[in-house]
């Protein structure tokens, strides 16, 4: 992407920025960036997070490029932003996400180094209360970070906010607490990381969130610099590399979270002196200025502040533009495996697939002559007569060789749960009362994590799928047994679809245009009466 277009695309994602919050003065909500509550009034409690933005309109105020430069309504946001996320800050230090009294680490960690950022960037323009305001918050916040852990997950792109946010409150008030925690961190990331250069979320493999992960921990090398980190930083684009797409898009129905989002800052900072991550910055952004792949203007508010900060370091990175390596998904026959991340990749002359076992048998396919999408498939999905769901996007086993690979995938219960009038009063019920107490508030976090992210029990249907890998394209069998008979509602596969709940999944990217596949529709008459049926398919 050209300076000039990154530059376009981040002015208009501020301007969205400075929509979102309360400028009116007089308002009980003034500064909060959370529209949802403060216009709409459609949630009970304001979400900390979105203070972040007051971070990237800081940076663009400073900017003699910007039109938001030394503008008075920036300024004012950024102020009245600081002061709302103070008002928002527990005793204790920690800030809200998903329910009051939350007292997240994942919201802390991701809040504490843009506000200190923020302040720093506007001090001048703050007064003495105010910057006594805003050093005591976020010394609270980074004190909360040292003594508290995230229990819920493995959450690697969590734990890099918060190593960064550390670092950020070490430099402001030179305490090395602040840096000794950010260490313990940072090592245990490294200790962490797969030999095949995924960092863990959720336990797996997820190329979108491995770039945020990037953009945290590559900002601490600036800071920070160290050999175990810089070679950590360069094996995680390698790994990356492999899933950049013919269309610029990168990830999907393949990885553990199964985002497809692209956190552009870490990728440009490192593209100076690795080829790989020049190679994937060019390829990415190049489609994010055409609207092929989401970027800071198409996502929503949940992700629109860490997408417009990496947006806004990338502009200040700006690589050169001069050749890069040749990606994986522009050379014929390029193939790897990462059996750990449960991940394989095959193309031919013709194709570039990507096939994710470990969410059973997921396929992705591209056209290597046009670039388009030919196939997103995220496996299958039954209807019991009980209304129950079954999905085949659970871990599978898989038999790999070159040119075959072979997944045997139980069906399992996919979560389906929504928000519902009862539910609600319930889990308010339990935030008003014991959830108020970190510990008690973690575990139940943790059930409704297990919930929502792992599937349910499994079934006695199974699939069996062999995929097999030519020059020319792809062949692919799914057997689909029945052992018991059971009578299904429906039965579909072929389609794109995410089996777990994760927000930042499933936004729409402008190359999917015009490339919707029908679904597969399964006889399920047929599967009860012979007790399996055989589908085929070539892409």
């Amino acid at each position: 992407m050209s300076t000039t277009t990154l530059r376009a695309h981040v002015e208009l994602a501020a301007a969205r920025a400075l929509g979102e919050y309360d400028a009116s003065p007089y308002s009980v909500t003034s500064g909060c960036f959370d529209r949802r509550y403060w216009a709409w009034k459609l949630v009970d409690f304001p979400e900390a997070t979105f203070q972040r933005l007051v971070y990237p309109l800081a940076t663009l105020y400073r900017d003699p490029q910007s039109r938001c430069h030394g503008q008075p309504e920036v300024l004012a946001a950024v102020r009245s932003g600081i002061a709302c996320a103070a008002r928002l800050q527990h005793a204790n230090g920690s800030f809200d996400q998903a329910f009051p009294f939350e007292q997240s680490y994942g919201a802390t960690a991701f809040l504490v180094g843009p506000l200190i950022e923020a302040s720093r960037l506007v001090e001048e323009h703050l007064s003495t209360e105010e910057r006594s305001t805003a050093d005591r918050m976020n010394r609270r916040g980074a004190d909360f970070l040292c003594a508290h852990k995230e229990t819920h997950g493995e959450i690697s792109n969590h734990l890099a906010g918060a190593a960064w946010s550390l670092i950020a409150a070490a430099d402001r008030f030179g305490d090395g607490r602040y840096d000794a925690a950010a260490t313990r961190l940072v090592d245990g990331l490294l200790a962490r990381q797969s030999p095949e250069g995924w960092f863990p979320e959720y336990g797996g493999a997820d190329p979108g969130y491995q770039t945020l992960c990037l953009d945290y921990l590559s900002a601490i090398h600036d800071r920070r610099p160290s050999a175990p980190l810089e070679q950590a930083l360069d094996r995680a684009v390698e790994f990356l590399k492999w899933f950049v797409h013919p269309d610029g898009t990168l990830g999907g129905v393949y990885g553990s979270r199964r985002t497809s989002l692209t956190y552009l800052g870490g990728l440009a900072r490192m593209a100076g002196r690795n080829p790989a991550a020049l190679g994937i910055y060019q390829a990415v952004s190049t489609a994010m200025a055409g609207g092929d792949t989401a970027g800071p203007l198409h996502v929503d508010a949940g992700n629109l502040a860490p997408m417009l900060t990496s947006a806004i370091s990338a502009l200040g990175q700006q690589p050169a533009q001069r050749p890069a390596i040749e990606l994986p998904c522009r050379t014929a026959g390029a193939r790897i495996d990462f059996p750990s991340a449960g991940l394989h990749v095959r193309s031919g002359r013709r194709y570039y697939a990507v096939c994710g076992a470990s969410n059973g048998g997921t396929l992705i396919v591209f056209s290597r002559e046009s670039g388009r999408l030919l196939l997103e498939d995220g496996g299958y999905v039954a209807q019991t007569g009980g209304g129950a769901r079954l999905t085949t996007q659970a871990p599978a086993q898989a038999r790999v060789d070159a040119d075959t690979i072979e997944i045997d995938s139980a069906f399992v219960g996919m979560s389906t749960a929504v928000p519902t009038p009862a539910r609600f009063v319930l889990l308010r019920l339990l935030n008003l009362t014991v959830m108020r107490s970190i510990a008690v508030g973690n575990w139940v976090k943790g059930r409704l994590v297990a919930m929502l992210m792992r599937g349910g029990a499994g079934s006695d249907l199974r699939l069996k799928r062999r995929l097999v890998f030519d020059d020319q394209g792809v062949q692919i069998t799914d057997r689909i047994e029945n052992p018991q008979g059971q009578a299904l509602a429906s039965l579909h596969g072929g389609q794109p679809f995410s089996a777990i709940h994760m927000a930042s999944a499933g936004y729409f990217h402008g190359a999917r245009l015009g490339t919707a596949r029908p679904a597969t529709v399964v006889d399920v008459e047929r599967l009860a009466r012979d007790r399996a049926v055989e589908i085929f398919t070539t892409v």
